[in-house]
């Protein structure tokens, strides 16, 4: 295969080199069953250079590209071939300078450091959305610090282990409640302003982005919209789905392609609704929606759940 192409912005080596190693090695050397094939671009461009900048149309067009030699092999040479194209996340674009919330936290009289220990009470960690790390996840620290969060203006929502904290949302409703989570997880103001380049979604970011810059990780409704397009025999042709889907139900619908038993306590569902020899799943999604808030401070979620699978739509500030 040759090295590696320089890595730049847009970052269209790679692009052809990942094709190329698929096509031409991987398929005739090793014959998988599955394979996965990631496409740094146009995340890199996005980031970078902004949503719907020159760089990021550029490397959109060198994706599309790249994806018909894929769609060409497979009409011309593996008709059996099941695509799935997605993307693990939207993004929307940054505006403002970078907050540096740990240094206002300092300034707020808390002790901050790289990690929480003796020498620090917390650790910050920020980008479109964050967490505070508390050490030993003292409950008064945790209290101190979530009320200064939400004093703040460019605070989103904020989400803490359990229920009881006055105005804070539980991290079991994202399903992040385990051992590594942070102890506040929040998000930052986000709306639905348009960028430099006309397209629509802003949010305030503690990034090395630059402004206008493209962010993830918060819970605006553009940050959670994702594309998934699925081809193949066991497909229906020209068909939209009404019922809520997400990246965890790749996994057990690419098990359920190839015959494979999925093992128990997997997430995500089988999105049969798109297939053709199988049975959709029964009822219609139902609308949740959670608040919580203090005085100054009020945050919503929206969910749609379908059986067991609770998929987020957005949430926000109000």
């Amino acid at each position: 295969m040759g090295p590696l192409p320089v890595a730049g912005v847009p970052n269209l080596g790679f692009l052809r080199y990942a094709t190329t190693a698929y096509l031409d090695y991987v398929l005739p050397e090793l014959d998988p069953d599955a394979a996965v094939i990631w496409y740094c671009e146009p995340d890199t461009s996005f980031h970078h250079r902004g949503i719907g900048s020159p760089a990021s149309i550029e490397a959109l067009r060198e994706v599309d590209a790249q994806f018909g030699r894929l769609l060409d092999y497979r009409d011309q040479a593996a008709p059996e071939l099941t695509i799935v194209a997605l993307s693990d996340h939207g993004q929307i674009s940054t505006y403002g300078e970078r907050l540096g919330i740990g240094a206002q936290m300092a300034s707020a009289g808390f002790s901050v450091g790289e990690m929480p220990g003796p020498e620090a009470e917390i650790a910050v960690i920020g980008d479109s959305g964050g967490g505070i790390y508390v050490r030993n996840g003292d409950a008064e620290t945790v209290a101190r610090a979530a009320r200064w969060l939400q004093a703040q203006p460019w605070c989103g929502l904020l989400f803490v282990r359990g229920e009881g904290l006055p105005g804070a949302l539980s991290q079991d409703l994202l399903g992040i409640a385990h051992a590594r989570a942070a102890d506040i997880v929040f998000t930052l103001a986000s709306d639905s302003g348009s960028n430099a380049h006309g397209l629509l979604g802003r949010g305030r970011h503690d990034s090395s982005m630059p402004d206008g810059g493209g962010v993830h990780g918060g819970l605006h409704r553009l940050e959670l919209s994702s594309l998934l397009a699925i081809s193949g025999r066991a497909f229906r042709r020209g068909y939209r789905s009404p019922l809520p889907a997400g990246i965890l139900d790749v996994l057990p619908t690419v098990l359920a392609i190839l015959g494979v038993e999925a093992p128990a306590g997997l997430d995500g569902r089988v999105l049969s609704e798109a297939m053709l020899d199988a049975a959709p799943p029964e009822g219609m999604p139902s609308a949740e929606r959670f608040s919580a808030g203090i005085p100054g401070y009020r945050q919503h979620l929206l969910a749609r759940r379908l059986g067991p699978q609770r998929y987020l739509d957005h949430g926000g500030r109000s």
